[in-house]
């Protein structure tokens, strides 16, 4: 016999003024944050704990966004652009990560084929992105602008106290229409465009987000949609990365012979990979 699925707490949300789980939600991303600088601070050279803070922050952001109608404006922006700041100061460090990342795909892959004079450029880009990012942010100054958030919360100066309304239906209502506009977005991306390749893959990112920390309110049709933003994204990612790449090689001076080949294969690899993605969303 099929156990039922358990719909109490889901019903009890509604006895639960929506600000209290805006701010439970808001809370657990900002702990979330918190570990992440830990963890990087902890181990600053290891390409996992750069890209978790950069997760970390944009999946807060994604929440409040989605909450944004019933959140105190000036709050509202003030927070995003600490958020997008911080964010920020880790993307040299993660560029030059996920390019290394990609050599090292290629390397494995074709045994014969190695890159060291690309590899050398992006290993020295790498850690003078590290080295300018340990300059410009210590583990107190981060951990301070994550703490001003929570105070924040804790004061419950986020959100609108005057706003009444019911907690399941705001959240149920604004997933659907946040599906209907990401669904809009892919059906209409122009996939030869990064710019339109960007802001889609931006849009999957806050959809996949938003569904994670309000999954506990979600049917089982919408909690399926979670893995299809997430596939759309890894695809549009690569898609996007190959575009980045290309402009960076572009980019650099005068190239001698050796490292001109390195680019070359390198920039077709990367962009038959995008090409076949870009063909299945045409299809």
């Amino acid at each position: 016999m099929k156990k039922k699925k358990s719909t109490k707490g889901k019903k009890n949300l509604n006895k639960i003024p929506v600000q209290i789980i805006i701010n439970q939600i808001v809370l657990e991303r900002c702990t979330g944050i918190e570990e992440a600088l830990n963890d990087y601070f902890n181990n600053p050279n290891d390409v996992e704990t750069v890209h978790q803070v950069r997760v970390k922050i944009r999946k807060l952001r994604g929440v409040l966004s989605f909450f944004k109608p019933l959140i105190v404006p000036l709050n509202y922006e003030l927070i995003q652009t600490k958020l997008k700041n911080l964010a920020n100061l880790f993307g040299d460090s993660r560029e030059a990560d996920v390019f290394l990342e990609e050599i090292e795909l290629i390397e494995a892959f074709s045994q014969d084929q190695e890159l060291p004079e690309l590899k050398k450029i992006l290993c020295e880009k790498k850690l003078a992105s590290r080295f300018k990012l340990s300059q410009v942010l210590s583990k107190d100054i981060a951990i301070a602008e994550i703490q001003e958030i929570i105070d924040q919360i804790k004061k419950e100066e986020l959100t609108d106290s005057q706003v009444s309304i019911k907690t399941k239906n705001y959240i149920l209502r604004e997933i659907k229409r946040w599906i209907r506009k990401t669904q809009k977005a892919v059906n209409t991306m122009t996939v030869s465009d990064p710019a339109s390749i960007h802001e889609v893959r931006i849009r999957c990112k806050k959809i996949r987000y938003v569904l994670e920390s309000v999954s506990f309110m979600l049917s089982d049709k919408d909690a399926k949609k979670l893995k299809t933003f997430e596939t759309i994204q890894d695809d549009l990612g690569m898609v996007h990365d190959a575009y980045v790449n290309h402009d960076f090689l572009k980019a650099l001076p005068d190239p001698d012979f050796e490292l001109q080949n390195e680019i070359s294969f390198f920039a077709g690899w990367q962009m038959g990979k995008a090409n076949h993605i870009m063909k299945r969303y045409q299809q």
